[in-house]
């Protein structure tokens, strides 16, 4: 991997004074670590980056917790839930939001590191209660966008009138058998004459009658 001349000069300032990668790594950590601390500092300082000052805590208490400082990682993930509170009781935040939730988690794992059992317990319920509902409102949000379209789709259907009448199944039945019943009792008046063309006949008009009218089940 190519290094530019910044890296490279640093490499070799870091080969004369004779530092280990072990060195090196505990540097470069402490060199994130202010850049962390002056990116809060930077925005508490400015109004309405109170979002973004409280994930630079959070960060900072990621960092703490990484580097076995659990006192460290309390403070600060308490000082991210208290800007995240705030926005939420002032309606920035939703209070489903997501990071609601992680910051609450968080501080569970810090609390349990420090043997804090009861505020841990307190922490994983309030992460979960969160989750379930951003669960609990996306699924609302589901069901409102599909209401809405099935309310569009019903308002472009219902403007044609009222459309063909859907006849009662259990009349439209009891009328075709009542009709049939009524042809096979009356004598046709070409009985006698026609002979076994009538009774081709009358099935012929039952069979266009039951097409015409079919019975719905």
């Amino acid at each position: 991997e190519e290094l530019d001349k910044a890296e490279l000069d640093e490499a070799l300032e870091a080969a004369r004074e004779g530092r280990t990668l072990a060195q090196e790594a505990e540097l470069v950590i402490e060199t994130a670590w202010e850049a962390l601390e002056m990116s809060a500092a930077l925005h508490a300082r400015q109004e309405g980056h109170e979002l973004q000052c409280a994930e630079a805590h959070e960060r900072l208490g990621d960092a703490s917790l990484q580097n076995e400082q659990p006192e460290r990682a309390l403070q600060e993930y308490c000082q991210a839930r208290d800007l995240l509170c705030t926005l939420r009781e002032g309606g920035t935040l939703p209070p489903h939001d997501r990071r609601l939730a992680d910051v609450e988690f968080y501080l569970g794992v810090t609390n349990l590191q420090l043997g804090a059992l009861d505020e841990a317990k307190a922490h994983y319920r309030q992460a979960a209660a969160t989750l379930r509902l951003r669960r609990a409102t996306l699924l609302r949000a589901s069901l409102d966008e599909q209401i809405a379209g099935l309310e569009q789709a019903v308002a472009a259907g219902g403007g044609g009138g009222a459309g063909p009448r859907r006849r009662d199944s259990n009349s439209g039945e009891s009328w075709s058998r009542s009709r049939c019943t009524a042809q096979k009792s009356r004598p046709h008046p070409r009985a006698d004459c026609a002979g076994g063309a009538t009774s081709s006949v009358a099935s012929s008009a039952i069979g266009l009658q039951n097409s015409s009218f079919p019975l719905e089940t």
